[in-house]
């Protein structure tokens, strides 16, 4: 159940850092000219290995989908080279990418798009057999410890004969 919570808060998180870049603007501010989107394809974002994941790359300028142009795209397993990288041509505001994942983890796509002095980049993320991840470290081996003492050298079990093995 805590790896199903923690899934979820992370495809949340990758959700929230693919919106919009004019989605959490302050009052005051100018709204940017250009707005990017990365999104898969999927609604949940979730794959299997070695499955074709495809996104999908909205790009508008001052609110109209930008026509014609090229972005430059990156995809990385957790957001950690190596990368494979490409071009792919905007038509009517949208652009794919596609890739796949051989192993568990999280593909990102990096999208950047350059129009004169204007540079936007966007992200977004797909889960690739997600519950198939394997912990980065050991589980502890006291699962009961207050500052590396086990409960037993702690005395928590003194009045307990069955922890202690006395009578």
């Amino acid at each position: 159940m805590k790896r199903l919570s923690f899934l979820l808060g992370l495809i949340g998180a990758i959700g929230f850092f693919s919106a919009p870049a004019g989605a959490a603007e302050k009052k005051g501010e100018p709204k940017p000219r250009f707005v990017a989107a990365v999104d898969a394809e999927r609604p949940d974002a979730l794959y299997r290995r070695g499955e074709s994941v495809t996104f999908v790359v909205q790009l508008r300028d001052e609110g109209t989908p930008v026509e014609a142009g090229e972005i430059e795209w990156a995809l990385t397993k957790d957001g950690v080279g190596p990368a494979r990288t490409g071009r792919a041509p905007i038509r009517r505001g949208r652009a794919t990418v596609t890739g796949t994942l051989d192993e568990a983890g999280f593909l990102q796509c990096r999208v950047t798009y350059q129009a004169g002095e204007t540079k936007v980049t966007a992200l977004g993320g797909a889960g690739v057999s997600p519950l198939e991840i394997k912990p980065s470290t050991p589980a502890p081996r006291f699962p009961d410890t207050s500052r590396g003492r086990s409960a037993r050298s702690r005395g928590a079990c003194r009045r307990f004969s069955r922890c202690t093995g006395r009578a």
